[in-house]
């Protein structure tokens, strides 16, 4: 671009104001220019206007003087003339007495009050016609020093014909730029000399990248760069896959972004930036969903579609790995035995490392987290190399299986059942639950046989703790040192129990379990009963399984059939907890009306005052939000969390301020619908009278002093899930397996002092239940894994610091001694001294510190916090006060030696950086 010599309304703009503000009085301005003015003669400024007219000759000057302009309005007469060619008449009358020359650069240096002017800038003298243009109203700011540079200039500059958010873009910045059509058509009308001297500066700030998306935002009018940066995922995502399509498709996009070949490098860059942006740039779901559509469509032109899921980011690519994770299941249960292969983990990881499996949490998420658990139970559950599966011996030993893994065998199979929109996916998840439906109703049978026969002989012995002695057993020993909360929800079975009790331990309350005997080191506690390991229990419903038997057994401490107003009554005048309480103080009990206030839904007052009261130590509460569910045909997917269940919370919150702690326990459990066939006969939903019929398919005659409902004669009811007596509902209850039959039940304290006779301890969880920590793969490391554009890691030390912070190439290790000889001097380390002394009392004694180190050196470095929390038997609460409290500890000025990836749900311990910086020597 070529400067005019034809002056321009900018320029005489610019002159003039700056004749005014020296001379604001003055009303006629004389500005020599070699080209001449073809403009409007009025122009409006503001309140006042500007009156221009060219002059050529000095009688065109003395004409114009004679005219003395309208109030409010400054004559400007502009000329080729030389002032020596004006006569004194002419001067005098003019402001300054002199002609003042259209200097661009000098009207622009008086713009920004600078003296000085960057080269950089004046070696284009367009820009200085650019920047009179651009002149807000108030004025441009004074620059510093008095020099006006190429980042000032170039921020006005691409703020101001671009549109760009800043004059120093990043890749991230310029795509976001490039998603704006308005801007992309800016960029498509302005001039070509300023086209190439902005592109020039922005590769310089961006990146070598930079070039190839301002190519892309030249070649097409339409917003194409940031979803052509998506697809580059694919196209360069997977070096090691050498496909001809893709060549061929990087060939098409090339064409298509208006780009000679696209270097390896840039293309990685261009990509990274464009996945961080749909990562941050798009609060809007929406907004988001539909870049990555573009980039789909982006895809389907080029012909990489079927590659897509290399992309992290792809929506296509994303139904292309959850495809994949459901062949990967089909194989596993096509397999003989049932086993999962590497397939299998690949899939899933593939999953949870794109953009749209981010989020574990999500309803679909957890659908692929728990099929993954439940193929790994159903692969520990095959038949051993002779065909044979381990069958329970007795009841005790059934009821023992179901109480630790059941529940959450059957918490899994109710998620995979929740609707899945990808036909293949939903087909594979149905093949897995039938794969364990089927085997469930194997233990059922077997569990229902073994509880008839231990019913008729008397239900005697410590095979399980009879509901009717929950309160006399474990409640009223408690009651002196403690006062309780004893909370009922009704129905709730041991997968809804094990899913909410994940949900309160996470809120910093801990399970309480019988402390070891002092003699015999049981975990059977005086006075408690029986236990399963580190569990109360197995307790056992009254049969049938339904509320008006087995709730008011509860609540009366002996078998009993009744209702509400029963429950209340008996609860009052129970004997042993009366007589824990004292007769001043009766045990009191609130049901779902009494709860609730009528006005807000909260807590009512007279059950805070309860809560709060000291002197009353056993206060009973019955929640319905399980039944009330169960009765329902809506086909819901309810989660069972405390914000779910909307009383709850408060309840806990007001049993904590209290100090009481809290009795979790159902009446009964319930089997939940999914394809039940309706059997015609039943009094209750799983039960029926044993005289209409003998046992058929699913049923089981059963008698003896627990059978309520006909004690002499028995009754029959339900050992399958297949079946029901009832209409079609969410779920049902009455009927003989571990579901219904075995009440959960779970001691929590508020984290107060824990009553004589318990302990602490972790929230149990199945071997099978987590997945072992794998070690980051290639391909996960690569550039298409969707990692943060703009956040690094700390650079490694250089070799002039300190020894204490240099690594040692592994190649070099010494033979390493055991950790428990290198890490026994870990305490003794004079940094872990100095450490120790600037954390203060904030941190776990040494011995937790090195169980915590110990463990995850045993473990490879990678350990979930739940397999951790286990290994230490503490609540995962306690375990995070303790992670976060060894970090301060152990991570010396910001160093990762133990980090915690919260999304991952893996806690990781540099092994070779803990040695180095505290020193620890392998020998």
């Amino acid at each position: 671009m070529t400067a005019s010599l034809t002056p321009t309304l900018g320029q005489i703009r610019a002159q003039v104001a700056a004749v005014r503000e020296k001379r604001p009085e003055a009303r006629f301005i004389g500005i020599r220019s070699r080209g001449p003015w073809t403009g409007e003669e009025i122009i409006e400024e503001g309140e006042g206007r500007v009156c221009i007219r060219q002059c050529d000759a000095p009688i065109q000057f003395r004409m114009a003087l004679c005219r003395p302009p309208e109030p409010g309005t400054t004559m400007v007469l502009i000329t080729p003339l030389g002032e020596s060619q004006l006569g004194e008449d002419i001067r005098v009358r003019l402001a300054g007495r002199r002609l003042f020359p259209l200097d661009p650069w000098h009207i622009v240096g008086w713009l920004f009050g600078a003296r000085r002017i960057d080269p950089r800038v004046t070696a284009h003298s367009w820009i200085s016609e650019m920047l009179m243009e651009l002149v807000p109203v108030s004025g441009y700011p004074p620059v510093p020093n008095r020099v006006l540079d190429a980042e000032t200039v170039w921020e006005i500059l691409l703020k101001g014909y671009l549109g760009m958010e800043t004059g120093l873009p990043d890749l991230v910045s310029l795509l976001k730029w490039s998603a704006d059509e308005a801007d992309v058509r800016r960029w498509g009308a302005a001039s070509e000399p300023f086209r190439r001297a902005a592109a020039d500066w922005i590769v310089r700030t961006a990146g070598p990248a930079a070039e190839a998306i301002l190519n892309c935002v030249h070649a097409t009018p339409e917003p194409l760069a940031l979803p052509a940066g998506l697809a580059l995922g694919v196209i360069y995502g997977d070096p090691a896959s050498g496909d001809g399509n893709l060549d061929r498709a990087a060939g098409r996009l090339e064409q298509l972004t208006g780009n000679p070949e696209i270097p390896a490098h840039q293309a990685r860059q261009w990509h990274m930036a464009a996945a961080e942006l749909i990562r941050t740039g798009f609060p809007d779901h929406k907004a988001r969903h539909a870049w990555l559509k573009r980039s789909d469509a982006v895809l389907e032109k080029i012909g990489a579609s079927d590659f897509a899921h290399l992309s992290p980011v792809s929506p296509h690519g994303f139904d292309q790995r959850l495809i994949r994770f459901a062949r990967a299941l089909e194989n596993a249960l096509s397999r003989t035995p049932i086993r999962a292969g590497d397939d299998l983990f690949d899939a899933k990881a593939g999953i949870f490392s794109h953009e749209m499996g981010r989020e574990p949490s999500s309803p679909r998420m957890e659908r692929i987290i728990m099929a993954a658990r439940l193929l790994r139970w159903l692969e520990k559950k095959s038949p051993n190399r002779s065909g044979k599966t381990s069958v329970p011996r007795d009841f005790r030993e059934a009821a023992t299986a179901y109480a630790r893994d059941g529940g959450f065998v059957d918490w899994a199979r109710d998620r995979i059942r929740a609707a899945e929109p990808l036909k293949a996916l939903s087909l594979a998840y149905g093949r897995l639950g039938e794969a364990a439906a089927g085997l469930r109703d194997q233990e059922n049978q077997r569990f229902a046989e073994l509880l008839r026969d231990w019913t008729i002989a008397g239900s005697a012995g410590d095979a399980a703790l009879p509901i009717e002695s929950v309160l006399e057993r474990i409640v009223s020993p408690l009651l002196p040192q403690v006062p309780m909360l004893i909370l009922l929800m009704d129905g709730m079975s041991n997968a809804v129990f094990q899913e909410l009790l994940e949900s309160i331990t996470a809120r910093e309350w801990a399970e309480l379990v019988p402390a070891p005997g002092p003699e015999t080191g049981s975990e059977t506690g005086p006075e408690i009963g029986p236990v399963i390991g580190p569990e109360i229990g197995p307790v056992i419903a009254a049969i049938p399984s339904v509320t008006r038997y087995s709730r008011t057994s509860f609540f009366t401490g002996r078998l009993a059939e009744g209702e509400s107003r029963e429950e209340a009554k008996n609860f009052s005048a129970h004997p042993a907890l009366k007589a824990a309480s004292g007769s001043s103080a009766p045990p009191k009990l609130f049901h779902k009306i009494a709860v609730a206030d009528a006005k807000d839904g909260s807590l009512s007052e007279e059950i805070r005052n309860a809560l709060g009261t000291k002197s009353l130590r056993a206060v009973g509460v019955v929640l319905n939000a399980v039944d009330d569910h169960l009765k329902k045909g809506d086909q819901t997917d309810p989660r069972w969390t405390l914000d779910f269940i909307r009383p709850l919370s408060a309840l806990l919150y007001e049993a904590r301020a209290a100090g009481r702690a809290v009795l979790l326990i159902s009446d009964h459990g319930h089997v939940s619908e999914w394809g039940t066939a309706l059997k015609s006969g039943g009094e209750g939903e799983r039960w029926r009278p044993a005289a209409k019929e003998p046992a058929g398919q699913g049923e089981l005659h059963i008698t003896g002093s627990r059978v309520m409902a006909s004690p002499q004669a028995g009754l029959i009811a339900l050992w399958s899930e297949k079946y029901r007596y009832s209409v079609k509902k969410n779920g049902y209850h009455g009927g003989l397996t571990p579901q219904e039959m075995l009440v959960p039940i779970a001691l929590l304290s508020p984290g107060g002092p824990i009553p004589q006779g318990w302990r602490e301890r972790h929230r149990h969880i199945p071997d099978w239940w987590e997945e072992p920590p794998h070690p980051p793969s290639i391909r996960q490391t690569s550039f298409s894994s969707f990692e943060s554009f703009t956040s690094f890691a700390p650079e490694p030390p250089s070799k002039g610091q300190l020894p204490l912070f240099e690594k040692t190439a592994k190649s070099q290790k010494p033979a390493q001694a055991g950790p428990q000889e290198w890490l026994g001097r870990l305490k003794d380390s004079p940094v872990y001294q100095q450490q120790k002394a600037i954390s203060g009392s904030t941190i776990p004694d040494d011995e937790i510190i090195l169980k915590i180190t110990k463990i995850l050196v045993r473990q490879g470095g990678r350990i979930t916090p739940q397999t951790l929390s286990r290994e230490l038997d503490i609540p995962e609460f306690r375990l995070k006060q303790w992670i976060d409290a060894s970090q301060r500890l152990l991570n010396i000025e910001g160093y990762p030696i133990l980090t915690k990836d919260e999304a991952a749900g893996i806690i990781s311990l540099d092994i070779d950086l803990l040695r180095q910086q505290f020193e620890l020597n392998w020998s």
